[in-house]
């Protein structure tokens, strides 16, 4: 079973995808059927992660209205992508990426679904995330420097740096690879 975007081959493909805040439409077509379905998960990955599902289910014999009527109602899971409305207006959105092509899916669903300036705020986990010596030398050298990730993907873009765990190491020499 393959699946990807309209245009690909695959099996399973969506199509006319629309994306908001409130999350995403998009039309699955496999085996000259086509079904819109829509989810409150926001972001083209996150439409990725339920083709993958719907491929599965769909090739498995499910029936497509019962498949659409759950993703509908299905809940976002916490810290993926979950937004929350600030007192002052606007939104943060949390969400644990946990590598550089997490955050980079993350950064271009936030910067595609916000209006003007984008911050973006990253915790750096110690020696269990990427500060841990041999894992971030290994990564692609684009995405080696996570801060011009996010200058990439934004016109205005402020990167707040935190360890929010640094584990065995210190606070600031974590950091200090980060930026």
């Amino acid at each position: 079973v393959t699946y990807g975007w309209d245009g690909m081959g695959a099996d399973y493909e969506a199509a006319r995808y629309v994306g908001s805040p409130a999350g995403s439409r998009f039309e699955v077509r496999w085996g000259g059927r086509a079904m819109p379905f829509q989810s409150r998960l926001a972001g083209r990955f996150q439409v990725e992660n339920c083709l993958a599902a719907l491929a599965l289910l769909l090739s498995m014999g499910k029936d497509p209205e019962l498949l659409r009527a759950g993703l509908e109602t299905f809940d976002p899971v916490c810290g993926r992508m979950e937004q929350f409305s600030l007192p002052a207006g606007g939104t943060a959105i949390v969400d644990y990426a946990h590598n550089p092509d997490g955050l980079r899916k993350v950064l271009e669903t936030c910067r595609a679904l916000c209006e003007g300036r984008l911050h973006v705020v990253f915790g750096c986990g110690g020696d269990r995330d990427l500060c841990r010596p041999g894992k971030r030398e290994g990564l692609d050298p684009k995405l080696q420097a996570l801060p011009d990730v996010s200058a990439t993907l934004a016109r205005h873009v402020c990167i707040y740096c935190k360890a929010a765990s640094p584990s065995s190491q210190s606070s600031r020499a974590c950091v200090a690879r980060r930026v």
